[in-house]
């Protein structure tokens, strides 16, 4: 397979050490684009429909408190559909065109996008597998233009191996159940193929220790590197190795930065698990552009790509040699 090929569902395969085998399986004919803008993602559908409303709120001359009024509903029921908390009916919408005078081609766009804000989005289907926190960004990562991406302690889920990412829930959980493993192990699989179908550009930073941390065994982590130079191969794609010599770096939490050249605002997610927080603004002393100034001085601090890269490799190879 041609390194810089694109993915259309991962493989695991244990023998992809060195270049051996492909840890991607080959990509069949590209689908049609139109099919897969298609795929509900009500999350997006939902962000693009409250800042439209909020915008022709705001043309009209309406407050939120007004125009909680004429819709015989709280204000906060308009501040949570505006900003995408809360999805609003067709009745709704329906309310909305005619209290702010919506023209017709603006008001059957507003009750397309309610529809799909309503649609069932393409990962319920992997069920308690997907936790509550993470379905903004996997809604959100691949329809952004650039994603920047920090971690600290491991490699990100989107690089991960079925066997990497095993032993990371292995060592997350001490008898976790075989189904529900599984589950989670298909779900980020079809994230990380959606992913990399999409045009987004990505930068992924990983401190060296991530190099060094072993998650399973030689194997694993062989494979494991292996993966993360296929990656840096493909279109669009770069891995940058944040050293040891590099310093202290400004954030020592896990950061995604997703930018977007369209009706979506630009957003950051901060810190992972249950305790990750979504930030849409500047309105608090950190906001989207705070973290993106970091990312982007942890990036000036970081190994260029070429010699990432070859860091990349370095790890790879000791961990081969581990098994001879």
């Amino acid at each position: 397979m041609n390194s810089r090929q694109l993915p259309a569902a991962y493989a695991a395969n244990r023998g992809a050490i060195e270049g051996k085998a492909p840890l991607f399986a080959a990509q069949e004919d590209e689908p049609d684009r139109a099919v897969r803008e298609r795929e509900a993602n009500p999350v997006a559908a939902s962000i693009i429909l409250g800042a439209m409303l909020r915008d022709l709120r705001t043309k009209s001359g309406m407050t939120m408190l007004d125009a909680a009024r004429a819709l015989h509903c709280s204000a906060s029921r308009v501040s949570r559909i505006e900003g995408a908390q809360s999805a609003p009916n067709l009745r709704n919408i329906r309310a909305f065109v005619q209290i702010y005078g919506v023209a017709d081609e603006d008001a059957d766009t507003l009750e397309a996008l309610a529809t799909m804000a309503l649609a069932p989005a393409w990962w319920n289907d992997f069920g308690e597998a997907v936790p509550a926190w993470i379905t903004r960004l996997v809604a959100l990562e691949s329809k952004a233009a650039s994603v920047w991406t920090y971690q600290l302690a491991k490699v990100p889920a989107l690089l991960q191996t079925a066997e990497y990412a095993s032993a990371v829930q292995d060592m997350a959980e001490l008898a976790p159940r075989v189904g529900k493993a599984s589950h989670r192990l298909a779900f980020q699989a079809a994230r990380q193929e959606r992913y990399f179908r999409s045009s987004v550009q990505s930068i992924f930073i990983l401190d060296e220790g991530v190099l060094h941390r072993t998650f399973g065994s030689a194997l694993v982590m062989a494979e494991q590197m292996e993966r993360l130079i296929q990656v840096a191969g493909f279109p669009g794609q770069e891995i940058r190795i944040l050293s040891y010599g590099a310093g202290v770096p400004p954030l020592p939490f896990p950061v995604v930065h997703l930018l977007f050249n369209g009706e979506i605002p630009d957003v950051a997610f901060a810190g992972e698990g249950d305790g990750m927080r979504c930030v849409s603004d500047s309105g608090s002393h950190w906001g989207t552009s705070e973290f993106r100034n970091a990312l982007i001085r942890m990036t000036d601090r970081s190994e260029s790509s070429e010699v990432s890269l070859e860091m990349i490799r370095g790890a790879r190879d000791r961990f081969s040699a581990e098994l001879e």
